[in-house]
């Protein structure tokens, strides 16, 4: 886990035009939020070293969140009799 608040300095990238029109493009892929009380609400939270941390309240970052949650239980978690459609070769 980061011990620092430090924000890293963001630049604007020009959009390629083969690319096409995209959906919303926030400036950062996952925010999480860093209070010493915690979050007003039903919303999830850890709490670490006195601070609550809790996944910042967009779409976008709730389905980041989802999505690294995922993959994080296919790591630690036995899938062989889940039938994912996975195949990694070399």
């Amino acid at each position: 886990m980061a011990e620092s608040d430090v924000e890293a300095r963001e630049f604007d990238v020009t959009r390629d035009p083969r690319s096409g029109e995209s959906a919303p493009n926030p400036a950062r892929t996952l925010a999480i939020d860093v209070s010493e009380s915690a979050p007003a609400g039903d919303a999830p939270f850890a709490l670490y070293r006195g601070r609550y941390y809790t996944v910042a309240d967009t779409p976008w970052d709730r389905r980041a969140f989802t999505v690294l949650y995922n993959l994080f239980q296919m790591t630690v978690t036995d899938v062989s009799q889940v039938g994912l459609p996975i195949t990694i070769s070399k």
